[in-house]
């Protein structure tokens, strides 16, 4: 009889680090996946050099006859892009870096709690002729 008690807790605590370790999986699963939206829309950003064309851009179909948002899921509204600075003198080109935030909700389901994990990133400093930069 011990040794069935004690062979119970060792399936415990097994069970224990299986859920740990597929929790675990799963987060870094899911937050690889943020940052590849995060640096797509920062590509774009800093190849189109302001908001709106990049929107453009990120809504066009590819081949496969899908757009960006719903190749991953993501919904474009929840994603914020804020410009961080805009810099340049009279007469100079002007240079403007864009903030990225992409949102992470994960709930965890043995107990029920709600993580929610933003995945920022910066653009390199765009330089535009036509000095706007425009979010």
């Amino acid at each position: 009889m011990r040794e069935s008690i004690g062979a119970t807790w060792i399936i415990n605590i097994i069970l224990f680090f299986i859920v740990v370790i597929i929790s675990y999986l799963g987060i870094s699963i899911n937050y690889t996946r943020a940052f590849r939206v995060k640096n797509h829309i920062i590509n774009v950003l800093e190849e189109k050099g302001n908001w709106q064309e990049a929107q453009t851009v990120l809504a066009t179909q590819g081949a496969d006859g899908e757009t960006f948002w719903s190749r991953t899921g993501y919904d474009k509204n929840k994603i914020t892009v804020t410009q961080a600075t805009s810099s340049g003198a009279i007469g100079f080109a002007r240079a403007c870096k864009f903030n990225v935030s992409v949102p992470l909700d994960i709930t965890i389901p043995v107990v029920n709690v709600p993580l929610k994990i933003e995945v920022t990133g910066e653009t390199r400093s765009i330089y535009n002729g036509s000095g706007a930069c425009g979010v």
